[in-house]
């Protein structure tokens, strides 16, 4: 599970003292959980051209004008080789077909990144272990819904909001950082 821009300190299971992620929390316990681990970058394409490759991001040279070269092995590619059934869905606009990332899954899904889709994506990947269960099978999940814009649905909304009407300096810093262009439109 790849969840894009989550910080681990917003999750209960990497200290948060809000119970922000039980359904996390309870996979992180029954699992493997990794205290401490590094991006190969801080955006999307070179680092998931890693993770999903095991090289460094300058070796696979993924970006946003070049896909993951044909010589260059997913691991998604080594499970299929070994007889897994292999699946992935992906709510994100850089980790589609047009980069690469669907080699090695007989089933790759790519839902609309703007539906900030979840449930959907969520929903399709119970469907995949339904249909496989009992054989083996790597999967890969891929959410986007915490990347900005940040536009939750209730309770969600207004959930970390200070009652008190608190202003959060998060926008303006973004600005500052010349972030996406979409944060000059939205309120402060």
């Amino acid at each position: 599970i790849s969840i894009d821009t989550l910080r681990p300190d917003a999750l209960s299971s990497y200290g948060n003292q809000r119970e922000t992620s039980p359904r996390l929390d309870a996979f992180a316990r029954e699992g493997v959980l990794f205290r401490q681990a590094v991006a190969a970058s801080p955006w999307t394409i070179p680092s998931h051209s890693s993770m999903l490759t095991g090289l460094d991001p300058d070796v696979v040279g993924a970006d946003v004008e070049r896909k993951i070269p044909p010589g260059v092995v997913t691991v998604a590619e080594v499970f299929q080789a070994h007889g897994f059934a292999t699946g992935a869905v992906v709510n994100g606009p850089f980790l589609d077909r047009h980069y690469g990332f669907d080699r090695g899954f007989d089933e790759f899904v790519a839902l609309d990144a703007e539906s900030k889709a979840a449930p959907e994506a969520i929903d399709r990947t119970i469907e995949f272990f339904e249909r496989h269960a009992g054989g083996r099978r790597f999967f890969f999940l891929h959410l986007l819904d915490v990347h900005a814009p940040f536009d939750p649905p209730p309770p969600y909304d207004g959930l970390y909001v200070d009652p008190d009407g608190a202003r959060d300096d998060v926008i303006p810093y973004l600005r500052k950082l010349h972030y996406h262009d979409y944060l000059w439109t939205a309120p402060v």
